[in-house]
């Protein structure tokens, strides 16, 4: 059995520890155990603010995206896991001892913010936590004499509740039956007394993984076997471990397609595709993008305290893109007191080779350079988030001005399918 820990070091041979950042997924694993607040020693940086005494740590702005985003990519990766009937332990965090801050915002981060539909929290006085059920979970508390404390109680818990406040009879925690996959939310011990409780939780992973589990079977039926049980038991692990290897690989495949297609939209699609296409490129060259935080059609990209206000021009080439790009522009400055270089990112909506040199490009190219602002076309900014080593790719963006040359004209990055080289 293949089993992760997120948030703390196990010390068990048997578990694997993975950080909440990494790319490996968590679907390469039978059973996660998480400790959401290992998060907070996880991102915090050098620009992390203590905050005052009512407030969490303040994470910087490029901490804040980076946990946004893995959030996002983890909380996804959760609801895949529970569907393919994996095994998820969870320790609950308190309420909001974290902040984030995405420049325009300082807010409050919820530790259980990746897992899908999670059950609502409250702070609670600390007390001893009590464990009370049936099997296989009565097992697991014989073996390791269960007692912790917690200081957060489930205000309506949706499943079998398991451990409870010794005074207050307040739910801390209980296992959810997420058909097929297991949720198990435990208060957990300190982290230096970690080994007798990973000796007994092993065994209690496998049992929660097997496909009986949702029948509440008395202890002693493991040990008989019926006829056929054992050929039945084998052909599912196997049916399931190819069924495992052709999903990442259909994943990966179609991590691949969109990548492509989102580089693809950088020329051919609309302004509304071209908004995630462009803030795909930029994430790509390693940037901050905050999409829509000064208009619908616009997006901010920060690199190393530089900042970037990209606007979007349509197909036709609007004669008000410059406009709506100074505007943007003083809106910035006047928000973040701070001031940024100017961008048109052009989507022209045809072919690249019927696309090029386009009156009205050349036109807003040689307003954008009077201006002191940089012109692009989707098929540039292509070409530098594909091409460019990333630190030349920023230097030009950052530093360029007008309609710089990206490639060679006579060698565009893109041909018709089935055309030669």
């Amino acid at each position: 059995m293949r089993v992760a820990a997120i948030g703390y070091d196990p010390g068990h041979p048997a578990i694997e520890p993975l950080a909440f950042a990494a790319e490996r997924s968590l679907l390469d694993f039978d059973a996660v155990l998480w400790r959401p607040e290992g998060l907070i020693d996880e991102y915090r940086d050098d620009y992390t603010q203590p905050g005052d005494s009512d407030a969490g740590p303040l994470l910087s702005v490029r901490a804040s995206n980076a946990l946004l985003a893995d959030g996002r990519r983890r909380r996804e990766e959760i609801r895949r896991f529970l569907d393919r009937g994996r095994v998820l332990v969870v320790v609950p965090p308190p309420a909001a001892p974290l902040r984030v801050h995405i420049i325009e915002d300082v807010f409050e981060f919820d530790l259980l913010d990746a897992l899908p539909d999670a059950p609502a929290r409250t702070v609670s006085a600390s007390e001893p936590s009590l464990f009370r059920g049936g099997h296989p979970f009565r097992r697991f508390a014989e073996r390791i004499d269960y007692a912790t404390t917690a200081a957060v109680a489930f205000n309506a818990f949706p499943g079998e509740p398991l451990f409870f406040g010794a005074e207050s009879g307040a739910v801390h925690g209980g296992y959810i039956y997420r058909h097929p996959g297991h949720l198990l939310l435990m208060p957990m011990a300190p982290l230096d007394d970690l080994v007798p409780l990973h000796e007994a939780l092993v065994p209690l992973l496998g049992a929660m993984e097997s496909q009986g589990f949702a029948l509440d079977l008395p202890d002693w039926a493991a040990a008989y076997r019926l006829d056929g049980e054992e050929a039945a038991r084998n052909e599912v692990r196997r049916l399931l471990a190819e069924q495992e290897s052709l999903t990442r690989r259909l994943e990966a495949a179609r991590h691949r397609l969109r990548d492509i297609d989102l580089k693809k939209a950088l020329f051919a699609g609309g302004a509304n595709v071209m908004i995630q296409a462009a803030a795909h490129a930029f994430q790509n060259l390693g940037t901050i993008v905050l999409p829509g935080l000064l208009t619908e059609d616009s997006i901010v990209v920060e690199d190393d305290d530089r900042f970037l206000v990209v606007q979007m021009v349509a197909a036709k080439g609007e004669t008000d893109a410059l406009d709506r790009l100074t505007n943007a522009l003083n809106r910035f400055s006047a928000d973040f007191h701070d001031s940024a270089k100017g961008v048109l990112l052009h989507s022209r909506g045809e072919p690249p080779a019927e696309g090029d040199a386009k009156p009205v490009a050349n036109l807003l190219a040689r307003r954008a350079a009077t201006e002191g602002h940089l012109y692009l076309t989707g098929l540039d900014l292509m070409h530098l988030s594909g091409a460019y080593e990333t630190t030349a790719a920023l230097e030009l963006l950052f530093g360029a001005t007008g309609h710089p040359l990206v490639y060679d004209p006579s060698s565009p990055p893109v041909r018709r399918a089935g055309s030669a080289r």
